[in-house]
C-alpha cells in the first residue's frame, strides 16, 4: 500500500518543535496577528529575497488581495472593470480564475506549453496582439512546482505595460537562475494548504512583494480595509494568517531544506527508473537554470491513462489527476471569461497522472510505485 499523500509523516518528523511552538501560543493567547505572525512573515520574505511578506487566510486570498492592491495602487480604483482582461492559464486550480473575477476583471485564458504545462509565451503574445489594450495584466501559475517561463513572461509584461502576479501555490522553493519564484513579478501569491511544499495545518497564504505601496494596501485589505478597523480606507476582508498557523509554518520553514531535499530525492528516483518507458512522458527535469521543487510529480500518457490509474489503484497505490477539466469550461467561470484556442491544455486533461510525491515517502514505497508502473507497460 502506497498512499498518494500522508501528512502524518511530516508531523512525526518535527513533532517536538511543532508541539512546543503551538504550546507557546496557548501561553500568550495572542491569537490574532500575534508575534508569531510577524516573525514568520519576515522569515518567509527573507527566504525568498523579497522585502515584504503579508500573511493572509489562504492562497486564494493571496491572489485576490494581490490583484486588489494592484488595482488600487496602479489604477487608483478599488476594482477592475468587467471589460478589462487578465491573462492566465486554463490548466490550473479554479482559485486562479476565481480571484481574477472577484477583482472585477475577466480571465483571458491562453493555451499552455505541452512539455512544461505552463502558460505559453507565444500564446500570450498572440493574445495581446488580438485583444490589445483591454489586457491589463497576467497571473502566471508555476504548475506542479515547475516554474513557468517567467523571464519571458516578465519581458512581455514590461513591453506592454502589464502587471504580473505569480501564482506560487505549488512552487515555494523553486528557482530560475538562482532567483526564487514569487519575486519576478509585482506580487507573488503562496498557499500553505497542508499538501503544499511549505505546508501548514489548515488554510493559509502569503502575499510577497518588494513594493512598499502594495504591501501597505494588502496589509489594510486583509484587516477589513484599514489600519483602523473603525476608519476603513478600502472595501476589505477578514483574511489574516492566524497565530498558530504561523508558529507551525515557522518550524517547517526552518527545516525546508530537508523537505525540499526529500522532494528532490523522490523526483530523481522517478526520473532514473521511469525514463526507459517510451510511452510515458516525464515532467521537465532540473537543468541548472530551472530548479523546481516538485509539489506533484506528474507524468503524461497519451493512451490508457484511465487503465494505468485503475491498475495502480488495484495495487494499493494512490494517484491523482490534476486537472481533469479546464477551469475555462466550468460554467460560473466560462460565463465571465474569454478564451483563446486551448487545444494543448485540453489534451493535457486527458493525459496527466500524478504519482505519490510527498515528503518522507520511503524508497521502498517509491520502488513499489515504479515496479507497478513497469508491470503495467510490460
Amino acid at each position: 500500500m502506497v498512499p498518494f499523500v500522508d501528512l502524518t509523516r511530516l508531523y512525526e518528523k518535527f513533532k517536538t518543535e511543532v508541539d512546543e511552538a503551538v504550546r507557546a501560543c496557548f501561553d500568550h493567547q495572542k491569537w490574532i496577528l500575534g508575534p508569531e505572525v510577524e516573525e514568520f512573515e519576515s522569515a518567509f520574505a527573507g527566504a525568498l529575497g523579497a522585502k515584504y511578506g503579508i500573511g493572509v487566510a489562504s492562497g486564494t486570498d493571496a491572489l485576490l488581495l494581490g490583484l486588489r492592491a494592484i488595482t488600487i495602487v496602479r489604477y487608483g480604483k478599488e476594482f477592475f472593470e468587467q471589460d478589462e482582461l487578465v491573462i492566465t492559464t486554463p490548466f490550473t486550480f479554479s482559485a486562479t480564475a476565481e480571484s481574477i473575477i472577484r477583482s472585477g476583471a475577466r480571465p483571458l485564458f491562453v493555451d499552455v506549453d505541452y512539455d512544461t504545462m505552463n502558460l505559453s509565451v507565444e500564446g500570450v503574445k498572440e493574445a495581446i496582439r488580438k485583444y490589445g489594450r483591454r489586457i491589463v495584466g497576467m497571473v502566471v501559475v508555476h504548475l506542479y512546482g515547475y516554474p513557468a517561463d517567467v523571464e519571458g513572461l516578465v519581458a512581455v509584461a514590461k513591453e506592454n505595460g502589464l502587471f504580473l502576479i505569480e501564482d506560487c501555490a505549488q512552487a515555494f522553493g523553486s528557482r530560475v537562475r538562482g532567483k526564487m519564484v514569487g519575486t519576478f513579478g509585482d506580487v507573488g501569491a503562496f498557499s500553505f494548504f497542508p499538501t503544499k511544499n511549505l505546508p501548514g495545518i489548515g488554510d493559509g497564504g502569503m502575499v510577497v512583494t518588494s513594493d512598499g505601496d502594495l504591501c501597505e494596501v494588502v496589509s489594510a485589505l486583509r484587516n477589513h480595509g484599514g489600519k483602523d478597523k473603525y476608519a476603513l480606507d478600502y472595501l476589505g476582508y477578514n483574511s489574516r494568517l492566524d497565530t498558530v498557523q504561523s508558529a507551525v509554518l515557522s518550524v517547517h520553514l526552518r527545516h525546508f531544506g530537508v523537505i525540499a531535499q526529500e522532494r528532490s530525492r523522490i523526483a530523481r528516483h522517478y526520473f532514473d527508473r521511469l525514463a526507459s518507458i517510451e510511452t510515458l512522458a516525464l515532467p521537465p527535469a532540473p537543468d541548472g537554470v530551472i530548479e523546481p521543487v516538485y509539489n506533484l510529480f506528474t507524468v503524461r500518457i497519451e493512451e490508457k491513462r484511465g487503465e494505468l490509474a485503475d491498475f495502480l489503484h488495484s495495487r494499493g497505490i494512490g494517484v491523482g489527476i490534476y486537472y481533469p477539466k479546464l477551469v475555462s469550461d466550468m460554467p460560473p467561470i466560462s460565463a465571465r471569461s474569454v478564451s483563446t484556442e486551448l487545444s494543448t491544455a485540453r489534451r493535457l486533461t486527458r493525459e496527466v497522472l500524478s504519482l505519490p510525491c510527498f515528503s518522507f515517502l520511503t524508497p521502498q514505497e517509491q520502488e513499489e510505485v515504479v515496479q507497478a508502473i513497469s508491470a503495467f507497460f510490460r
